[in-house]
C-alpha cells in the first residue's frame, strides 16, 4: 500500500474542513407531513480535505507523481496521518478526485494544492504513533502557514 507523499510545505491549519462522505440518514415525508427518519445501517466514511497555499514547483511535481503513480488518481489506497494535533491517528484512505492546482494569487512562481480524501478504515497501528510519523513535515500543522 502506498504512503502519503512527503513535502516540505505543511497544509494550512485555517483551511482543514472534516465531515462524512454522504449523509448518514435516510429521511422520507409523508403527504401529511409527518417525517420519518432512520440511520443507515452501513458505515459512511469521514473525509478530511487539505490546502497547501504555497508549495514549490518541485513539490508540486511530487504530489502528481505520487497522485499518478502511487494511487492512481484515487483508485489506490494510501496509509495517511492525520496532521491535527488532537487526532494523530493513522487511517487508509483514498483520493475522492484529481487534486486541484492553482498558482499562487501572490508569487506565480509557487503554486497551492487542495485533495480531499475519503478515510476508509483506521489503521490498526494508528494506537502507537512512530517516532517517524510525529517528525514528517507533511504530516504536520504549522501555525505560520500562510492562509493566502
Amino acid at each position: 500500500m502506498a504512503s502519503f507523499f512527503n513535502i516540505a510545505e505543511v497544509p494550512s491549519v485555517l483551511q482543514y474542513p472534516q465531515s462524512v462522505l454522504s449523509d448518514p440518514v435516510h429521511r422520507a415525508e409523508f403527504e401529511s407531513g409527518a417525517l420519518l427518519s432512520r440511520t443507515r445501517s452501513t458505515a459512511v466514511p469521514r473525509t478530511r480535505e487539505l490546502f497547501y497555499a504555497s508549495i514549490s514547483e518541485s513539490s508540486k511535481q511530487a504530489i502528481e507523481a505520487w497522485e499518478e503513480d502511487d494511487v492512481g488518481y484515487g483508485g489506490q489506497a494510501f496509509n495517511w496521518t492525520d496532521p491535527n494535533p488532537l487526532d494523530r491517528v493513522t487511517y487508509t484512505a483514498k483520493l475522492l478526485g484529481p487534486v486541484a492546482y492553482n498558482l499562487h494569487p501572490q508569487d506565480p512562481t509557487r503554486w497551492q494544492a487542495r485533495l480531499k480524501l475519503a478515510l476508509i478504515t483506521e489503521s490498526s497501528s494508528s494506537s502507537s504513533l512512530s517516532s517517524s510519523s510525529e517528525s514528517s513535515s507533511s504530516s504536520s500543522f504549522s501555525s505560520s502557514s500562510s492562509s493566502t
